[in-house]
């Protein structure tokens, strides 16, 4: 999903994105156009079903970081960088709306690192770039959604440019093999 700023006098929509191959997510932003005139790009993942009243001992949502891009790591622009600064629980049922104004708005979880200059992105011991799997851990999200004390609308990607008060710059970071282990007691 994208979310074009509407106080902008051209149509961003225009701008270079990268082609998506199947199964894959976009997490970034565009603001080729100039400082606050762009795209900023959140991705939700979604799984059906966690079996409400389960006993959660341990939850964890592994991904894997196909490509990215960024204007931080200098021209031309290199992928060893992941544009996603924050795994947010979904506050809103996205999934059938995509395009809703409200649709992949959520809480945050988890802090990542993003977007850091001469290829720095670190999450615990892992340098996170091109090629790598990414492993977290959400056992309280997951808990919550079989408790029935939270509604399972799933996780959003978010970006470190998440509004349009961002300079100049872009990044592009695209995500697929999403799964969720569950274990269960």
């Amino acid at each position: 999903m994208h979310y074009v700023n509407p106080q902008c006098g051209t149509n961003p929509t225009n701008a270079v994105q990268p082609l998506l191959q199947p199964g894959e997510v976009l997490v970034g932003w565009n603001f080729s156009q100039g400082a606050r005139c762009g795209i900023i790009y959140r991705s939700g993942i979604w799984f059906r079903d966690i079996a409400k009243s389960a006993s959660v001992v341990d939850a964890t949502l592994t991904f894997y970081v196909s490509r990215s891009q960024s204007s931080a790591q200098g021209n031309p622009l290199t992928g060893n960088v992941s544009c996603t600064a924050e795994l947010q629980t979904a506050s809103a049922m996205w999934m059938n709306n995509p395009n809703n104004p409200n649709a992949l708005l959520g809480t945050p979880y988890l802090t990542f690192p993003a977007d850091r200059p001469n290829d720095t992105e670190t999450f615990g011991p892992f340098t996170i770039s091109n090629g790598m799997f990414i492993s977290v851990d959400v056992t309280q999200a997951v808990r919550q959604w079989a408790a029935g004390t939270q509604p399972n609308y799933g996780f959003v990607l978010v970006p470190a440019q998440s509004n349009f008060s961002g300079g100049a710059g872009r990044c592009f970071s695209a995500y697929n093999g999403f799964t969720l282990t569950v274990d269960t007691k």
